[in-house]
């Protein structure tokens, strides 16, 4: 799946939408879209963030778990993880 798609996913599945970024949990998941989107555009060249996307993933996303308004939501987080 490529990230531009699942970038789009992780926001739909908790409910969220990048213009809509005003609590935490909301910033987190816009800053984490536009890493997603800037590792797109430099051809999943695995450069966007220092420590590659594995470990941004690792630090970046499974904190998130337990804070999203659904069990479903935190289940397809992991599922997100798994597939970065």
């Amino acid at each position: 799946m490529q990230m531009r798609g699942l970038r789009h996913r992780a926001l739909h599945e908790v409910g969220l939408s990048v213009a809509t970024s005003a609590t935490p949990l909301q910033e987190t998941i816009t800053r984490i879209g536009k890493v997603l989107a800037l590792e797109e555009s430099q051809g999943y060249q695995d450069r966007a963030v220092v420590g590659g996307i594995a470990s941004f993933t690792q630090q970046g996303l499974l904190p998130l778990r337990g804070s999203l308004p659904t069990r479903s939501a935190d289940d397809a987080l992991v599922q997100i993880v798994r597939t970065l």
